[in-house]
């Protein structure tokens, strides 16, 4: 758990040391299965909507910013307030959509 939790710190890393104030809200991030050691596969730019879809579907991202990662969780969540998770084991801060359906929304 710790070694995922790390390559999500890393990925994150690589995400905010390739974005700027012209960047789209999100990219999506695949993150490791258990034991496997390939770092997180950090994606292409992802609009606001994309971002939506992709969390709604279960996926992850990474916002550029704690309120875009918010405005994607409530909007994955119909609109109800989002679940803000504190990193939890040295992870990283995320948002989950209301109830927790779909995937994370690291930032």
């Amino acid at each position: 758990m710790l070694e995922l939790l790390l390559q999500v710190a890393i990925g994150v890393s690589i995400y905010n040391a390739v974005t700027s104030d012209s960047e789209p809200p999100a990219r999506e991030v695949d993150l490791p299965v258990p034991g496997k050691t390939d770092a997180d596969s950090v994606g292409a730019p992802l609009s606001l909507d994309d971002a939506i879809g992709v969390v709604q579907n279960g996926g992850d991202v990474i916002a550029k910013d704690k309120s875009t990662a918010r405005d994607i969780a409530s909007k994955a969540g119909g609109s109800c307030p989002p679940v803000h998770d504190l990193g939890h084991r040295g992870g990283k801060n995320h948002y989950h959509p209301n109830g927790r359906p779909g995937g994370h929304i690291f930032y």
